[in-house]
């Protein structure tokens, strides 16, 4: 089950593009999440204001 291999407190990726990409968010404009991963893609980004906002759920089970 390689969806389940990994540590529950090391995510995949910041944000729900990077994560849902298996975290390879090296090299795109990731939105403001780019700072955790490679703050040079924010020269990528179009002028202007932006807001992005994102909820994650971390919740280990442990049996």
């Amino acid at each position: 089950m390689a969806a389940h291999a990994t540590n529950g407190m090391n995510l995949e990726g910041y944000g729900p593009i990077a994560t849902g990409m298996g975290g390879a968010s090296m090299a795109y404009d990731n939105g403001t999440a780019a700072m955790m991963n490679n703050p040079a893609t924010l020269g990528l980004m179009d002028d202007g204001s932006r807001l992005d906002v994102a909820l994650g759920n971390l919740s280990p089970d442990i049996t």
